[in-house]
């Protein structure tokens, strides 16, 4: 399933990577092996070093799981960027945010008590600041580990990791309301001016708003997933300072416990189980169209005109 997704992906960035000022490369199938790799396993060094400087992903020195959500062409390049922490942000890494990508905010999805264990740099040069944007959240989104049991039936196969990230991300979708909404209402009134949003892995929290936007642009499941799998090769760097902190959120959780292997690892079926399940819950049992539009309009309380101003505003000039 993912050498499905992880092809379309390939093809859609192929010439957008070349553009760029990195080192780009045409070969992107570097990304096919990486995506199949077990969160349990390392990936080659060299390899994650040539995949983490290919477009979509952007280096920035101290920062892991960067990346342009521009990179598809319904999305204006430069504008909205995901990430994990900034908290080892390198002062290299925050002139590279200032002065190169321009972004003068980011939006910060963690818990307060996140924040406080690994607080942020001032984010600042001679160039200019970065404010950071936070509401407040401690209540998390609910996580039970037995949903990421894979469960056997007769007729069906459920994967736990499936299953149980479409729950968490639903209620992500409840929880992050407050932050949600302050990053499409950024869009809506201030469309020319880069921005990123991170929560810790740059996985979860970012993927959910990551797979808000792209809904919103109209990209299709498939691809949305496809970007959301490359998560995996995005915290690689970090896998262990990851792991720790799952240990300390949650200290009886061991790599033996039952659906630990699927809430570790990075699947596109883990996404595209919760686009699924949040189209039936937004738009189809309300009989309208674009989840992620009726999900902004219903539950974040912006006016449908606004709705189309944020989907127009994060549309580069020409949609092929």
């Amino acid at each position: 399933m993912v050498l499905v997704f992880a092809r379309t992906y390939f093809i859609l960035t192929i010439d957008m990577a070349a553009s760029r000022d990195q080192h780009a490369t045409k070969d992107l199938e570097v990304f096919r092996p990486l995506l199949e790799t077990p969160i349990e396993q390392d990936i080659d060094p060299n390899a994650l070093h040539i995949a983490t400087n290919t477009l979509p992903f952007i280096s920035i020195p101290g920062v892991f799981n960067f990346r342009d959500l521009g990179h598809h062409p319904r999305l204006k390049q430069g504008l909205l960027y995901r990430s994990g922490t900034l908290f080892t942000v390198e002062p290299a890494g925050i002139n590279m945010l200032i002065n190169d990508l321009n972004v003068r905010t980011v939006f910060d999805f963690r818990s307060s008590g996140e924040r406080k264990a690994f607080a942020f740099p001032e984010l600042e040069n001679d160039k200019g600041s970065i404010a950071v944007h936070w509401e407040p959240s401690d209540t998390p989104a609910e996580t039970n580990i037995s949903d990421f049991v894979d469960l056997e039936t007769e007729s069906h196969l459920w994967h736990g990791g499936a299953r149980g990230f479409s729950k968490m991300y639903l209620d992500t979708l409840e929880v992050h309301k407050a932050s949600f909404r302050a990053v499409l209402q950024h869009v809506l009134l201030r469309p020319h001016e880069p921005i990123v949003f991170n929560c810790t892995a740059g996985k979860d929290r970012t993927g959910v708003m990551a797979a808000l936007v792209l809904t919103l642009a109209d990209v299709p499941d498939h691809e949305i997933a496809a970007d959301y799998a490359l998560s995996r090769i995005g915290i690689e760097s970090r896998k262990e300072f990851l792991t720790g902190i799952i240990r300390m959120w949650k200290p009886d959780w061991t790599s033996e416990t039952a659906g630990m292997r699927g809430f570790s690892n990075v699947r596109p079926e883990y996404m595209a189980q919760f686009l699924h399940d949040a189209r039936i819950k937004y738009a189809d049992i309300r009989g309208e169209g674009n989840w992620a539009a009726q999900y902004a309009h219903h539950d974040l309380g912006f006016e449908l005109h606004d709705v189309d101003t944020i989907r127009a505003n994060m549309q580069p000039s020409q949609v092929e």
